[in-house]
């Protein structure tokens, strides 16, 4: 399932039997009708969003979909709101779950408090919007630069914090509908692309720090797929909670590689059903590439013109009449 016509998944004929284009529209009943109409055409079993913004209107639906047969594994909407930045930084009573931090945060709606934030924290500091970017600011002036830019990008507010200096980590995570978790993995972050996705990391054993997120999440009456990113402190060697992911990491198929399989574990929870949990290989390094895949003409008009490819030449062609 994707959103636009250049959403190369879609092309897969080495993973799908079919691709489907959604709508970008934000109405939850637009979804659901588009969805019935694939069930009707390719009957399935269960659906897992894997964007942000797709996942509260999947939430709205998920009642109607169970009514067609289809499952979920997808926490209440309260719930996954409370993992957002400004409730997440700003909003929560415990800043110290044991194995890691929360760092201390000032929520900002203007240039002045963004400036006096960053007097009171300190520099340097980092000036983040609410859902994405980060901007780090050595002074004042590069605290009120990083603001106006992120007005640039549409951002109302901001969140202030101090800049931590440190290795990268993040735990991924599967919680049940009865909000235990069913299995964690760790890795340190070996290299990030600009906008701060892994592109190289090992995987870890961080037990403390698995644990403690898993009690965060069970906090938030947490269900389905989940990853914490973190930093440690280069000086302190103390984690720091920088951001909670509602969904499956775009690294998510080292797991799978590795052992554990988070996503056959989601499928699999979402059916009612058990699975084991394999062991770990532990000489695997995760490395991402890039693919180049041509396509035909014919391929991308039936995608335009008929919101679906199939990967059968002669069905997806689109007619004279299309």
């Amino acid at each position: 399932l994707g959103y636009g016509n250049f959403d190369s998944g879609l092309y897969r004929r080495d993973l799908f039997n079919a691709g489907y284009r959604m709508p970008t529209t934000g109405d939850p009943a637009e979804l659901l009708k588009r969805l019935k109409e694939i069930y009707t055409e390719s009957p399935f079993d269960v659906v897992i969003p894997c964007l942000d913004g797709e996942i509260p209107r999947y939430i709205e639906i998920s009642k109607d979909l169970e009514a067609m047969g289809v499952r979920t594994l997808l926490p209440e909407l309260a719930d996954f709101e409370r993992r957002e930045k400004v409730e997440l930084f700003t909003r929560l009573a415990q800043p110290d779950w044991g194995s890691f931090v929360m760092p201390e945060t000032r929520h900002c709606r203007s240039a002045d408090e963004v400036t006096a934030a960053v007097e009171q924290l300190g520099f340097p500091a980092v000036i983040k919007g609410p859902m994405s970017f980060a901007i780090p600011a050595e002074t004042p002036t590069e605290a009120r630069a990083a603001w106006a830019q992120l007005r640039q990008k549409g951002c109302n507010e901001a969140l202030v914090q101090p800049f931590i200096r440190g290795d990268k980590f993040a735990v991924a995570t599967v919680f049940d509908q009865g909000h235990t978790p069913l299995d964690s993995f760790s890795i340190k972050k070996l290299r990030i692309c600009e906008r701060g996705s892994t592109w190289s990391a090992i995987h870890l054993q961080l037990p403390e720090l698995e644990r403690a997120f898993a009690d965060f999440l069970v906090s938030l009456n947490w269900t389905g797929p989940a990853e914490g990113e973190f930093i440690r402190d280069e000086t302190t060697e103390v984690f720091h909670l920088i951001e909670v992911n509602p969904r499956f990491t775009a690294w998510i198929g080292f797991t799978a590689d590795a052992g554990p399989n988070h996503p056959n574990l989601a499928v699999r929870t979402a059916l009612g059903q058990t699975t084991k949990i394999v062991e770990r290989r532990r000489d695997l390094l995760f490395m991402r590439s890039c693919r180049d895949y041509s396509i035909t003409p014919g391929a991308f008009a039936a995608l335009a013109t008929r919101g679906v490819l199939y990967h059968d030449d002669a069905k997806s062609l689109p007619t004279a009449a299309a």
